[in-house]
């Protein structure tokens, strides 16, 4: 048998076990990063060893967005991408100044049977959701709070009958707006750009995700993953030691 068939995964003392267990376990995402010449990072906290492998959590909580914002996000994300990548997700990056803030920088590797999602619109879908100008209705700008915050909803509906108003204060055939006539046509504005933006985020070319959009989130789906510390030092003798 091969060397590696022989390391325990559990106790990883060199990058070179590392290295074997990696070829092992994830062939596939090798073959895919491989022609960027790229790594995928990831902040983890809470850990000790400077490489080793988790096991995801299959019920992820949110660390910003509100826990009705993170249940409707996985709605659609479920409905158009089968898996809800709010929840089962593993965040991570393809520049690694994007992951300090979360833990430690480490490099991860998927082992096989990984899926993935990400954007080459969004950098950071809380973030675009939060924005006060995420999308638009009758020249008022408002966030997709609104689908899932009663009280941000009536701030935007109120916003926008006070704007309306003042735009067409000396029009002689003003009809004024009111809560109640404009909520179903607000809701299903924002419902459907939000819905357009989850649907197109793309489940392929991670080489083109990491040459041109690492810093935007990916999100990962696996069983369990291998990291290993980012130094310089590691980065340059894994792609040594898993392309050589």
């Amino acid at each position: 048998m091969k060397f590696s068939k022989y390391i325990n995964e559990n106790k990883i003392e060199t990058i070179e076990e590392f290295a074997e267990l990696v070829k092992r376990d994830c062939g596939k995402f090798l073959k895919e990063i491989k022609p960027s010449n790229r790594f995928l990072y990831r902040g983890i906290s809470g850990i000790f060893d400077d490489m080793g492998v988790k096991t995801p959590r299959p019920d992820r909580t949110p660390k910003d967005t509100s826990a009705e914002g993170h249940k409707y996000l996985g709605k659609l994300f479920k409905k158009y991408h089968g898996w809800n990548a709010r929840k089962e997700g593993v965040f991570c990056a393809g520049e690694v100044g994007e992951t300090s803030s979360y833990g430690y920088s480490c490099i991860i590797f998927p082992v096989d049977g990984y899926k993935y999602l990400w954007s080459n619109k969004i950098a950071d879908l809380y973030s675009n959701i939060e924005k006060d100008d995420a999308f638009e209705y009758k020249n008022y700008y408002g966030n997709y709070s609104i689908l899932w915050d009663k009280y941000e909803l009536t701030l935007f509906i109120n916003g926008v009958i006070k704007k309306y108003k003042f735009e067409h204060e000396y029009d002689n055939n003003y009809i004024g707006l009111n809560h109640d006539n404009i909520e179903d046509d607000v809701l299903k504005t924002a419902e459907k750009e939000l819905n357009i933006l989850i649907k197109n985020y793309l489940n392929h070319n991670i080489d083109k995700y990491l040459t041109r959009y690492g810093s935007h989130e990916m999100t990962l789906k696996c069983k369990k993953y291998y990291y290993i510390k980012w130094y310089a030092e590691n980065e340059f003798k894994l792609k040594r030691l898993l392309y050589k």
